[in-house]
């Protein structure tokens, strides 16, 4: 989780649908192993510097296009 968070950078929100965790949880699971982490691999900066909560469906289809997929592929 920590590793896909540091190279994608990408939302606790899309973290939490991934890995099936609260956001609290992602949250405190980087902080505890993130000086570990920094010790061992260089870690990229972030390309972005603002961050927004991603709440619909929709909003995570304009930030990440073709991720969610077709949703229901039976009629």
């Amino acid at each position: 989780m920590v590793l896909v968070y540091y190279r994608l950078y990408i939302t606790y929100t899309l973290m939490e649908y991934l890995f099936g965790l609260n956001q609290s949880n992602i949250c405190r699971g980087i902080q505890k192993i993130e000086w570990l982490i920094r010790c061992c691999l260089p870690i990229p900066q972030k390309l972005y510097k603002v961050t927004k909560r991603l709440k619909t469906k929709e909003e995570v289809e304009k930030y990440f296009p073709g991720f969610m997929g077709p949703v229901n592929l039976r009629k």
